[in-house]
Order: C-alpha cells, then sequence, then structure tokens
C-alpha cells in the first residue's frame, strides 16, 4: 500500500474512533492511540512507518507543541494568579520526575540519561486533556481562580520536561564528554532563549497583521518553517532548540498580540490534526508485548510518580489562600498525561537511544492509564470540590 493512501485511511479511522470515544465522555486522543496500538500490532504495515517518516510527524508535532506552549504563556495570566502558577507548573513535574528516574534506573536498569530522559517525558501534564476540561468548567461558572491556576501551570509543567529532556537526550547523545555537556547545558538554554527571543521579537515586529485569511496563514506557515529550521539546526549553533522554539513563541505573542492571537488560533487548529496522526503513531510503534511483560512494574512506577506529583502540589499550595477542597482538585488536575509523552516518547527510539522502545511502551501506558482515569475524575469530582455561581441568563 502507498504510505499517502495509508495515512489518509488511518488518519479517517483514527479521528473516526476518536469521535467515538469523546461521545463516551473519553479523550479522543485516547482513541487515536488506541487505533495505533492495534493497527500496528496486529496488520503487517510496519514497511510503511519508517524512521525517517516517524521523525518527520514528531519533528512537526513537537515544533508545533512548542510554539503553541510559548504562545499560551502571556504575562498577564501569571500577574492575575502570581507566583502559584510558577510553583504548580514546576515542583510537582520535578518531584515525579526524580523518583520515576531513580525507580527507572534501578528497577529497569536504564543508564542514568535514559532514566532522567523517561522521567521528564512521563511527568508532565497533559494539556490536551487539563486545559478543555478547566475550560468547559470556568464556562459552566466553577471556580475561576483554581481552574486558570491549574490550566496556566500546565503550560509551565510542559516547559519543565521538554527542557529538561532535550538536556539529557543531548548529554546521551553526546557521552563522550558528558562532563562538558553537563556544565554547557546553562549555557545552551540561555542561547536557545536569546535566539527564540531574537527571533520572535522579530517575526513580532517583521510581521504585519492583516485581516486577510490568506495572508494569515502564509504568515503562519513562515513562522513554522522558521521554528522547523530551529529544531533542525539549532544544535549546529549550540542552543537548546526546543527552549528557542518556546521562547519565539512567548516573544512573538509578547511584540505584536494581533498576530499572536491568530498565530494560537491557527497553531490549535493545526494541532487538532496533527494530534490524530502522532497519537497514531505512537501506538502504532509501541510494542503490546513490552507494555503486557512491563505492565506491572509500569503501573508501579506510574503510581509511585503520581504520589510524587501529588507531594508537589501539596508543597506548591502550601500555605497559599487555597482551600483543602481546591488542593484536591489541583492534585486531580495534575493527573492526566497525554500531550508530552505522544510528543517525546518515540524520540529516545528515533536517536537510537538504547530501551527507547521500553521508553516508548511505557509512555503509552502512562497515557492509557492517567487520561481517561484523570479525566473521569476531574468530571466526577470538580462538582464536589468546587464552588459553582449561578450562570447569567442570556
Amino acid at each position: 500500500m502507498n504510505l499517502i493512501i495509508f495515512i489518509v485511511l488511518v488518519f479517517i479511522l483514527a479521528y473516526g474512533v476518536g469521535i467515538l470515544f469523546n461521545k463516551l465522555k473519553l479523550p479522543r486522543l485516547l482513541g487515536y492511540l488506541l487505533t495505533g496500538l492495534v493497527i500496528g500490532n496486529f496488520f503487517a504495515y510496519d514497511y510503511l512507518i519508517t524512521d525517517q517518516v516517524v521523525k518527520i510527524i514528531t519533528s512537526f508535532a513537537l515544533s508545533i507543541i512548542l510554539l503553541k506552549a510559548g504562545l499560551g504563556i502571556e504575562k498577564a495570566i501569571i500577574k492575575k494568579i502570581g507566583i502559584r502558577v510558577l510553583l504548580l507548573g514546576t515542583i510537582p513535574n520535578i518531584i515525579e520526575a526524580f523518583i520515576l528516574t531513580a525507580v527507572s534506573f534501578y528497577f529497569l536498569n536504564f543508564g542514568i540519561y535514559e532514566a532522567f530522559m523517561f522521567g521528564f517525558i512521563v511527568s508532565a501534564v497533559s494539556p490536551a486533556v487539563v486545559i478543555p476540561s478547566m475550560t468547559k468548567l470556568m464556562d459552566e461558572g466553577y471556580d475561576k481562580d483554581v481552574t486558570t491556576l491549574n490550566l496556566a501551570a500546565t503550560s509551565f509543567d510542559d516547559v519543565v520536561s521538554l527542557t529538561m529532556f532535550s538536556v539529557f537526550l543531548a548529554l546521551y547523545l553526546g557521552e563522550g564528554n558528558s562532563m562538558s555537556l553537563l556544565l554547557l547545558a546553562p549555557i545552551n538554554i540561555i542561547l536557545g532563549g536569546i535566539v527564540g527571543a531574537v527571533v520572535g521579537y522579530g517575526l513580532g515586529n517583521f510581521l504585519n497583521h492583516t485581516d486577510n485569511k490568506k495572508l494569515q496563514i502564509a504568515q503562519f506557515i513562515f513562522v513554522i518553517v522558521i521554528s522547523l529550521l530551529l529544531k533542525e539546526y539549532g544544535h549546529y549553533i549550540f542552543i537548546i532548540e526546543m527552549i528557542a522554539i518556546m521562547t519565539l513563541g512567548y516573544n512573538l505573542n509578547e511584540a505584536n498580540k494581533d498576530i499572536g492571537t491568530y498565530m494560537k488560533k491557527y497553531t490549535n487548529i493545526v494541532w487538532t490534526y496533527a494530534q490524530v496522526l502522532l497519537f497514531f503513531t505512537i501506538g502504532f510503534l509501541a510494542d503490546i508485548s513490552i507494555i503486557g511483560e512491563y505492565l506491572i512494574i509500569g503501573l508501579g512506577i506510574i503510581i509511585l510518580g503520581l504520589l510524587g506529583r501529588t507531594l508537589g502540589v501539596l508543597i506548591a499550595l502550601h500555605k497559599s489562600d487555597f482551600t483543602n477542597n481546591q488542593k484536591v482538585f489541583s492534585i486531580i488536575g495534575n493527573m492526566p498525561k497525554a500531550t508530552v509523552q505522544a510528543v517525546l516518547g518515540s524520540v529516545p527510539l528515533s536517536y537510537g537511544v538504547q530501551n527507547g522502545n521500553i521508553i516508548l511502551s511505557l509512555s503509552a501506558l502512562a497515557i492509557i492509564v492517567t487520561a481517561p482515569i484523570g479525566l473521569l475524575l476531574i468530571e466526577i469530582y470538580s462538582p464536589k470540590l468546587l464552588k459553582r455561581k449561578p450562570l447569567k441568563a442570556n
């Protein structure tokens, strides 16, 4: 079968399954992933999804989600909610990642850099699940302080995982000079931020706001191409590419809010469809036999990580004005995993990381377990834990 025909057919199939899952009150992305899991493990189409195809899909999706994360970070939101956004977006992730790293290092015999990569892949919260859930609750009149807090914190949470993963991947790929790479990592991060800031600010001032949709799309494509070039060639100028793309999005939006508005709109549209192929690909590549082999220990690792995240949420919200109910809700809202796991799950494998297939399969397991359970708990407990203001009649 031709690759293009295959992609069109699986896109239609996965998208349809996603709609069905949505009607069943389950995340669409779980439907995409399970479709890939079934086709990848029970049908002989492995020859179509080559390493090159996987790299193209993941690189494009990674650039989109990084740009989306950068565009979504706004000063106004941070000032409104305060330091708690930064604390909730960093402390739980770091604690969970270190627990996952330690457990995978000792019990899965991962190398130290592999363990850190795995830790920061699985530790991230999913904006694809959390943001729509929080937005829905806000629209229904539920506590805007805590829903906005959790919504905003997801962007920072993803930034932490994406940043630290990129550092440890770079360390893994250059293990011969690991000490120098470790010492240079902060410089590479800062350089990535500077390059992204300069490019983003430059684009914000170079591009002209327009109401013409064709010109808007042309500008969006131009920004995506710049992001892809940074992703592909950033390492030649000694920068962390992921940081550069996120910073590009943030500074473009800060430099020109009007352009930032429709960049967000088109990024969201592209991500809606790109995630179908991304989650399908992750499912397609995940090996059911490996998931089965590591099922018990994998579940144990995921649960330990979530316990660490729970501790992190409580630390982040300690001595805040939030009530105990709001803190419990934030613990639930920090559970779902999907987006970063799908974006990064196959990256170690594509770079030839020794245990890349295990990292990928356990990333898929984390999505399968936490996304539907987290969404279900949010649905069940939000009315019990959050106050609701009566909606004004139109």
